[in-house]
């Protein structure tokens, strides 16, 4: 509210000091310095006298000192406070999860078709249909799958099973076999410390691994605090254990041994809508009874040639399905061996994200809470830096980082950064500028 509804006769007020007043120059916006240079300080009648003349010509040259410091330390203190609550709490976590994971579904990686490099052969139920029992999956059936798979010609095959228990043993003998034929391009799973196992499964895995003499990597899945799966598993600190089981599989199929991935850059649906990878039932690639099966096989197996085919299970009532950021969008947990699919595909391609380190992260706290301070500040009466303005331009900076270089920012701490050196802001300035108003109305 203006001043001026109060003050009526307002003009008549420089008549007093010799000067033409007039009711804007006593409105909400004036403050008393510039009061006090329009009615001068010779009358004895003036707003200010003597020493107080002074301190307001100090004010005056340092007038904007006030609110640098104010938000200094607002920065400062929003800067601690958000990195202790990001390494003490997991609210600001979960924020940052959410947010981040909205990203990555959203922005993933778009091929215009299904990748060429990566084809994904599933164990499903169909496949174990009528066999005596569901686990550990029939070594027979994985026998003959091995020897399918590798009569394709892949560039690289991988195991994505554990073999930690003994079947039949004609059957385990069958397996090692099959996988005895498929060197070199075979790579088996196999865990490390990390994931505990019985004295005697960890014996068997042990001794199965070294019996087929093949290559092997780490399966395990690293999983956030909400068990969702969003970066690749750190290589074990375990003396001797090498690469994961993507990375093995990749280093096969592409020729190199890649470094690891960290953040998982997740493919999403291609743009012509087909499938991400070729995912082939693991009963219709053994289908042999009548001859349009024989002839879909065939078919099968010819689309499998010179890629990375990795072999998994996806059965029912089994634990191997797990969230990812995928599942934002349409809300399905995702099989393992799909996620070393993503891992290894990421890989061959030479995609990968970057986070920006915690002392740049820190530092992009500091700058955009004094940005957001004098924002909220010189703008405190139209409201814009609380407004959803700010927040759009937020998620797109976000957004580009993304997509332009492959850099990820913690988006939620960004934002409360903001929100609340604005508020800080536009509260300042509305206390200053209301108390010249309290010392303006007083003096009239």
């Amino acid at each position: 509210m203006s001043i001026r509804s109060t003050l009526p006769n307002v003009s008549k007020l420089g008549q007093y000091h010799g000067v033409s007043l007039t009711a804007e120059h006593v409105s909400w916006g004036a403050d008393a310095a510039q009061t006090h240079r329009i009615c001068g300080s010779n009358d004895s009648g003036s707003f200010y006298a003597g020493q107080h003349i002074r301190g307001n010509r100090v004010r005056e040259r340092l007038g904007f000192g006030r609110p640098v410091l104010l938000a200094l330390a607002t920065a400062v203190l929003l800067t601690a406070g958000l990195g202790f609550l990001s390494l003490r709490t997991k609210a600001l976590q979960s924020l940052d999860y959410w947010t981040a994971d909205w990203r990555s579904a959203v922005l993933a990686d778009r091929a215009s078709t299904q990748h060429q490099g990566v084809a994904v052969v599933l164990v499903d139920d169909d496949a174990i249909e009528g066999l005596p029992y569901r686990s550990p999956i029939d070594r027979g059936l994985m026998a003959r799958l091995v020897d399918a798979v590798n009569d394709a010609r892949p560039a690289a095959i991988g195991l994505d099973f554990l073999f930690d228990q003994a079947t039949e043993p004609a059957k385990d003998r069958e397996l090692l076999a099959a996988i005895s034929r498929a060197r070199p391009r075979i790579v088996i799973g196999d865990l490390d410390v990390r994931i505990p196992l019985s004295e005697g499964r960890h014996a068997f895995l042990k001794t199965f691994l070294g019996s087929a003499g093949a290559k092997t990597g780490f399966v395990n899945l690293r999983y956030e605090m909400d068990q969702v799966v969003r970066a690749e598993a750190d290589r074990p600190m375990e003396e001797g254990r090498g690469d994961s089981f993507a990375a093995m599989v990749a280093s096969i199929g592409a020729g190199a041994v890649p470094p690891p991935a960290g953040r998982i850059a997740w493919l999403g649906t291609p743009a012509d809508g087909s499938d991400t990878f070729l995912v082939v039932p693991a009963g219709t690639l053994l289908a042999d009874k009548i001859e349009p099966e024989r002839q879909l096989a065939a078919l099968m197996r010819a689309q499998l040639a010179g890629r990375v085919v990795l072999i998994g299970g996806d059965l029912a009532g089994q634990s191997d399905r797990h969230a990812t950021p995928l599942k934002k969008l349409d809300g399905e947990a995702m099989p393992g061996v799909l996620i070393h699919a993503h891992l290894v595909a990421q890989y061959i391609d030479g995609r990968r994200f970057h986070s920006i380190a915690p002392l740049a992260e820190l530092a992009s706290v500091f700058v955009i809470s004094i940005a957001g301070f004098f924002v909220g500040w010189v703008w405190y009466q139209t409201g814009i830096a609380l407004g959803i303005a700010p927040m759009l331009a937020l998620a797109a900076l976000d957004a580009a980082l993304f997509v332009g270089l492959r850099l990820t920012i913690p988006f939620a701490g960004l934002a409360i950064a903001w929100l609340v050196a604005a508020f800080f802001g536009r509260s300042d300035r509305w206390w200053r500028q209301r108390t010249y108003r309290n010392r303006l109305q007083g003096a009239i």
